[in-house]
């Protein structure tokens, strides 16, 4: 498991995972999924993150994302979301960090030889304390759109939690009225 020692953004979460990763897995493409997202159907769901890992292995020179349709107005119509839920080998993520970010690449470049080891967590809190934060999905994935591949996501439900008047949305679509909420039963 990795966590943050404080919160700095997508940015810098990723590329500490990834970087962790590679200690123990140097093989193999990577699927990326944020905490806060609703999906109505998880195998529909995940059927689409098979198949945008087995899009990685075929074209190892792309990111794909997994495009949600909105289903409502706050998108212009013929978009996608973005749900950062990502595909791609970790060198190829990397590489994004270090050509978008690359004082977060070498920053972390200074404690690499320490993960895995007894003098992470140390190194780590002592990193993470003089890190600026970074946005992965605008930092990093918004200026290199040519390495990108969008896998629109069909037969689901999608929702990015991160808002309250999102999380009482997706309630309201499943039939949940919570009393906390202040709903009556």
């Amino acid at each position: 498991m990795v966590i943050q020692p404080e919160n700095r953004g997508g940015a810098p979460a990723i590329l500490y995972a990834l970087l962790r990763l590679l200690t123990m897995a140097p093989e193999g493409p990577v699927a990326i999924f944020p905490s806060d997202h609703f999906v109505s159907d998880d195998r529909v769901f995940m059927a689409h993150v098979e198949g945008a890992l087995d899009m990685v292995v075929s074209r190892p020179e792309l990111v794909i994302v997994l495009g949600i349709a909105p289903d409502t107005d706050e998108a212009a119509g013929g978009c996608f979301w973005n749900s950062l839920v990502i595909a791609a080998y970790p060198s190829m993520l990397i590489g994004l960090i270090r050509r978008a970010i690359p004082r977060l690449f070498d920053a972390f470049a200074t404690v690499e030889s320490r993960l895995s080891t007894p003098w992470e967590a140390e190194s780590i809190r002592r990193l993470y304390s003089g890190l600026p934060p970074a946005d992965f999905s605008k930092d990093v994935l918004m200026p290199r759109t040519i390495d990108l591949a969008v896998l629109p996501v069909k037969g689901v439900a999608w929702s990015d939690l991160g808002e309250s008047r999102r999380v009482m949305a997706t309630l309201a679509r499943m039939g949940i009225s919570p009393v906390w909420a202040g709903a009556s039963t």
